[in-house]
């Protein structure tokens, strides 16, 4: 599938959860996306108009994003409810991130009292901990879901249907 064939299936497929994509469908999608983002985020800087045609690209492309997820997960057997398992260490590093941060601005403002000292230490200690917990949670997170998303869909036909780009004989 080309670069166009894909934006194209994207949009065709806006609100398609069923059937298989395949890698090049979604990946192609995916830069599609990134790219408009990137571009839209240039005019943007231009034209000083505070985000607007970037919230609005998300907004029309959320679907199809989801939808081309969803099914590229059910080129490899699985099921669109694995796109929230996914999900899961990003959302747990974030938390783990926002810990750290408030904890780290907690002892930024620890008075200056010896005992208060010693307490700043040990939030910025935890603080520190509790980033790098978070940061390697999403990194980790990240890479899996590149790793699922890259694995080659299933040649045979599957709970699913048929692989992308095949038809079955009827």
């Amino acid at each position: 599938m080309s670069f166009p064939d894909a934006i194209r299936t994207g949009f065709q497929k806006y609100v398609v959860f069923k059937g298989r994509a395949s890698r090049p469908e979604f990946w192609y999608w995916i830069l599609f996306t990134i790219v408009a983002g990137i571009v839209l985020g240039i005019i943007e800087g231009i034209l000083h108009t505070r985000n607007l045609l970037q919230t609005l690209f998300n907004l029309a492309v959320f679907l199809p994003t989801l939808a081309v997820s969803i099914r590229r997960l059910h080129d490899t057997g699985r099921s669109g409810w694995f796109l929230l398992f996914l999900y899961v260490p990003w959302i747990v590093g974030f938390v783990f991130l926002a810990v750290g941060a408030g904890l780290g601005i907690a002892a930024a403002f620890t008075g200056v009292s010896e005992d208060a000292r010693s307490g700043a230490v040990a939030l910025g200690g935890a603080a520190i901990i509790s980033a790098l917990i978070g940061a390697v949670l999403c990194l980790a997170g990240f890479a899996f879901s590149i790793y699922i998303m890259a694995k080659r869909g299933d040649l045979a036909p599957n709970a699913y249907g048929p692989p992308p780009g095949t038809m079955l004989a009827a």
